[in-house]
């Protein structure tokens, strides 16, 4: 799981009007030298060097196609310790990258631009799937424009569901299709191989972060904005029945590995050395399965979450373009024209489609899974269209092993939990941790005391101009 961060919301607010009023560096630039200057946060750094070149040749193409607009590069990537201060100071980057549970805070804040015209002027606003407008999209204005999107499914080693007599004729894993069905699965392989079946991490914030599946698909309701008030909501029946879930996993099922306190990199080892059969996990994300562990691109398989009482309900995320607040009309739309080049927009263009084939063809010879339909950000034909065919060209997996993962317009789609979701995670963290360490562990005491303690030392604290 890529890092997330919470904000220090009460205090950006109080500074968000003053901030607004500042003029960056690059609006000077701008005046001086007759151009439109932008600065590009998220530039790989010179030691990365062919990354590095690689953008330095984008970069001198696009000044070569526009010439009116120059673009400055910075390295800057966005953490909580450095963000607040370049933002109350007027000195973000004029495009910089953040997740999309930190969108909603960043415009509340008054720290993102509103760039509807720009997205409107560039064909894009109208181009969005819905699925993101709900990210991006405050009141009907955006805010964000989406570069990555992920949808939670089940990661399976295909060699492990062999070895279990696990297979169809066609040696596709039998996946499973709800959570009794998961509990069934990860027995069989438990007793048939003696590997661990199924596993949760369950430090840095990551078992909340998994556990968010299971939850909500069994009913739980985390959080709801009541009278003006954010008000934590889990101390409920539901959430009980999810956590004994997951104690019955490791007491009643013993499909578990040995180790309670996993991180993501021990289920990528695990799994990638053939010790675990499953776990919660994107479809796009196996590069770390491949370039560290070798795994083959072969031994990869993907199914969609299972049902739950509540429905099949998944987390989305991903990865966003924010636009700073004190960018001016014309490097908005710098900003937009560079989007547009590198192929983060919904239109096709020569340079675009030619880096799009690029990244194929990268991801090809490093011999990761190629070929997985996505759920898409852009809906113009075009933009589907070009994907379909670099699918079909590049495609280098066995289709049969992700049919499952690809019907996810079956799949309820849910954002990571709108307040304080790092915290909230950190505090179920705590709760599967007793629950796996100790059988006499009460997954309804455990559960009262998290939500209590969400609600005093989080969301009571949110500031009323925050919300």
């Amino acid at each position: 799981m890529k890092k997330k961060i919470s904000m220090l919301l009460s205090l950006i607010v109080l500074i968000g009007a003053a901030a607004g009023c500042s003029t960056s560096g690059n609006n000077a630039k701008q005046a001086s030298e007759g151009q439109t200057v932008i600065t590009i946060a998220n530039w790989p750094s010179e030691e990365d060097e062919k990354n590095y070149e690689t953008m330095q040749k984008r970069k001198e193409d696009f000044e070569a196609e526009n010439p009116d607009i120059k673009i400055e590069t910075s390295t800057y990537v966005y953490a909580t310790d450095t963000f607040l201060p370049k933002a109350m100071a007027g000195q973000l980057p004029t495009l910089y990258q953040t997740y999309y549970t930190e969108v909603a805070k960043i415009i509340d804040a008054g720290y993102a631009a509103d760039i509807t015209d720009m997205m409107e002027s560039l064909e894009m606003k109208d181009a969005l799937s819905d699925n993101v407008k709900t990210v991006v999209e405050k009141d009907g204005r955006c805010y964000a424009i989406p570069i990555q999107l992920y949808l939670q499914g089940i990661i399976c080693n295909v060699e492990i569901f062999k070895e279990a007599g696990l297979v169809d004729a066609d040696g596709v894993p039998v996946f499973p299709q709800d959570y009794d069905e998961l509990v069934a699965t990860a027995k069989t392989i438990k007793e048939k191989t003696g590997k661990a079946g199924f596993a949760l991490p369950t430090t840095s914030n990551q078992g909340g972060w998994h556990f968010m599946n299971i939850a909500w698909a069994n009913g739980v309701e985390f959080m709801a904005k009541e009278n003006g008030k954010w008000v934590a909501k889990f101390d409920s029946q539901e959430c009980y029945e999810a956590l004994q879930y997951v104690k019955d996993l490791k007491w009643k099922h013993d499909v578990l590995p040995t180790n309670v306190f996993m991180t993501m990199t021990d289920l990528e080892t695990q799994l990638a050395t053939d010790q675990l059969a499953m776990y919660f996990r994107p479809a796009d994300a196996s590069a770390p399965l491949i370039d560290t562990y070798g795994m083959s691109k072969d031994n990869i398989a993907q199914c969609r979450v299972p049902q739950g009482k509540a429905g099949r309900i998944a987390q989305m995320g991903g990865t966003v373009y924010m636009i700073a607040n004190n960018a001016t009309p014309e490097q908005q739309i710098a900003c937009g024209k560079w989007l547009d080049f590198i192929g983060t927009s919904p239109r096709v263009t020569e340079e675009s489609k030619a880096l799009s084939e690029k990244d194929m063809q990268t991801s090809v010879e490093k011999g990761y899974t190629v070929g997985i339909e996505q759920m898409p950000i852009w809906i113009t034909e075009e933009r589907r269209e070009l994907t379909k065919q670099l699918n079909e060209k590049y495609c280098n997996i066995n289709k049969k092993f992700f049919e499952d993962y690809e019907k996810y317009d079956t799949v309820i789609l849910r954002p990571e939990e709108p307040q304080k979701c790092q915290e909230l995670y950190s505090l179920i963290d705590s709760c599967i941790q007793a629950v796996l360490t100790d059988q006499n562990a009460d997954p309804k005491q455990l559960i009262h005391q998290a939500a209590v303690d969400f609600q005093t030392n989080y969301l009571d604290k949110i500031s009323a101009d925050a919300l």
